[in-house]
C-alpha cells in the first residue's frame, strides 16, 4: 500500500490534490450532516470566470448570478461518475466557511502525507543504493583477494620454476666443467 501511495503522490497534479481534498472534505461534512456549500445567490465575477465556471442552465436568467441549487451541477463533489470531472478551483469560492477550513486542512494533510511518502521513497532509494554499493564493494574486495591469492600462487610457482631452472643450469655447468676437465686430461 505504501509503495502504491508513493507512486500515486508522485503522479498527482495540483488539481488532482485539490479534487482529492475536496472529496475528503465532502465525505467528512456528510458524516457531520453539514453542507459543503454556502447557500444563496452568488455573483459571477467576470465573463471569463463565467465561461469556465458555468455551463448550460447553471446560471439564473440574467447570467450574472449562480443559483444555490445549481452549484452542485457546476461542482459535482461527491457524485462523480467514472468519466465526470470538475475544476476544483472553480468550486472553492462556493464552499461554506466551515467547509473551507476543513478543505484547507485536508489539502495540507494530503501535501504532508505525499511529502512524507516522497521522503520515505528517497530514504528507501538511498538505502538500496547503499546496499548495492556495499555489495559491489564486497564483491570487488573478494575479487581482489582472489586475485591476490592467485598472484601469490603464481609467484610461488614461478619461484619454484626459477629454482629448478637454476639447479638445472648449475648442474649443466658442472657437467660442462667436468667434461672440459676430462677433455683437457685426455689431450695431455
Amino acid at each position: 500500500i505504501a509503495d502504491s501511495g508513493k507512486h500515486y503522490c508522485a503522479s498527482m497534479t495540483v488539481e488532482q490534490r485539490e479534487r482529492f481534498a475536496l472529496e475528503l472534505t465532502y465525505c467528512q461534512l456528510m458524516k457531520q450532516r453539514r453542507s459543503i456549500f454556502r447557500h444563496g445567490k452568488f455573483s459571477v465575477l467576470d465573463q471569463d470566470q463565467s465561461a469556465s465556471l458555468v455551463s448550460g442552465d447553471a446560471t439564473s436568467k440574467d447570467d450574472d448570478h449562480i443559483d444555490d441549487g445549481n452549484i452542485e451541477i457546476l461542482c459535482p463533489i461527491g457524485t462523480l461518475s467514472a468519466g465526470a470531472s470538475y475544476k476544483p478551483s472553480n468550486c472553492l469560492p462556493f464552499l461554506s466557511e466551515y467547509a473551507s477550513l476543513i478543505y484547507n486542512q485536508f489539502y495540507l494533510y494530503t501535501d504532508e502525507i505525499c511529502g512524507r511518502l516522497t521522503e520515505s521513497l528517497i530514504i528507501q532509494h538511498k538505502e538500496e543504493v547503499s546496499r548495492m554499493l556495499v555489495n559491489a564493494s564486497s564483491s570487488v574486495a573478494q575479487h581482489i583477494q582472489l586475485q591476490s591469492i592467485l598472484l601469490k600462487d603464481h609467484s610461488l610457482a614461478m619461484q619454484e620454476q626459477q629454482s629448478q631452472l637454476q639447479r638445472i643450469y648449475e648442474s649443466r655447468k658442472l657437467q660442462e666443467e667436468e667434461m672440459m676437465l676430462i677433455i683437457q686430461a685426455n689431450s695431455l
